[in-house]
């Protein structure tokens, strides 16, 4: 048996190694609906004293700066706080998009709030389920992710089960509206294993834009159904939703992209003004909702850098450890998710 090199024993525990990965959450069981119509069961989570689903946050990052209707760009899984030498400091992107928000309404800057609108926090929703149109045994557990901000999908099947929503369930932000349970209305278990019932997920295609989708037509199979036994051995397959996703533990690298993100600003614009543009649409993913509107007018010209952001970039050049403008944060970005 001829010996193996160190590239070999290498590619061998790297491969061990992938095929164990997940990479910001996106693996071979990972789902999210497309139109038209599906029928699911909802699995417990693998932690029972846990929710049947679970938020995590990004932040989408335009791969250009200066056209962000450009739906090109990234994910970063980031933290809403880090630990920097023994002291609890906010994102760095969390605390730019309060202060352009900010600036941008006390100023009327409407590119400096698109902006803020791009770089948000948003949110994506986590769960185990049975995707029962899955003919291959091997292939019907999904971790399906609801990828609109205000989880449309996730509400309803809360709704259908008589639960309250919770926007953001590391934050304990629950939606009021859906505390009020309906003690007349018929509430299905949509989990149990013995008698639980499926759900059939109905995803439709409501304006021109990304985010207009409903998934309001969705609704439960009245009749209560026990899993298979082939499906029971697919519960050893749930992923544990609270760590699923892998968040950027590092400060440095967050304010980094922030600081890359903003030298851009401007990079490919001349200190003369530009030429008004035809008129362009915003082509986004779904999970971005409505934050930034489709533009119907041509666009003004520009200079390289308006007052505002110039503002905002001295502001954060400032910046201390100090949280400077604490009072700013969730309830601001709370309201511009609504």
């Amino acid at each position: 048996m001829a010996k193996k090199n160190y590239v070999s024993k290498l590619r061998e525990k790297m491969k061990e190694k992938a095929a164990t990965a997940v990479t910001g959450g996106m693996n071979e069981f990972e789902w999210a609906p497309d139109f038209g119509t599906y029928k699911i069961r909802v699995l417990p989570p693998k932690d029972e004293n846990d929710l049947f689903y679970h938020t995590h946050c990004y932040h989408f990052i335009p791969g250009d700066p200066n056209n962000i209707n450009n739906s090109q760009g990234r994910y970063l899984w980031a933290k809403k706080f880090y630990n920097v030498n023994g002291k609890k400091v906010k994102c760095p992107i969390c605390e730019a998009v309060a202060q352009w928000y900010s600036i941008g309404r006390k100023e009327n800057d409407d590119q400096l709030i698109r902006v803020a609108g791009a770089l948000k926090l948003k949110r994506n929703y986590f769960m185990n389920v049975i995707l029962l149109d899955e003919k291959d045994p091997e292939k019907r557990y999904k971790v399906l992710v609801d990828r609109t901000n205000e989880g449309k999908l996730t509400r309803l099947i809360c709704a259908a089960m008589g639960v309250p929503f919770f926007r953001d369930i590391e934050d304990n932000w629950v939606d009021k509206e859906s505390m009020n349970i309906d003690e007349d209305k018929d509430y299905f278990d949509l989990i149990d294993m013995e008698e639980g019932h499926d759900f059939k997920i109905v995803k439709k295609k409501t304006g021109s834009n990304p985010w207009d989708i409903s998934y309001e037509d969705s609704f439960v199979i009245k009749k209560s159904s026990p899993l298979s036994e082939e499906d029971i051995e697919l519960l050893d397959k749930r992923v544990d939703l609270k760590t699923y996703i892998n968040y950027e533990e590092d400060f440095e690298t967050v304010k980094n992209t922030l600081d890359k993100f903003m030298e851009g600003i401007g990079d490919d614009d001349d200190d003369e003004e530009e030429k008004p543009k035809k008129k362009t649409k915003k082509v986004v993913d779904e999970d971005e909702d409505d934050d930034i509107d489709e533009e119907e007018e041509e666009e003004k010209p520009k200079k390289k850098t308006s007052k505002q952001q110039q503002l905002a970039k001295n502001k954060l050049k400032k910046k201390t450890d100090e949280d400077e403008d604490e009072d700013i944060d969730e309830d601001l970005l709370n309201e511009l998710d609504d």
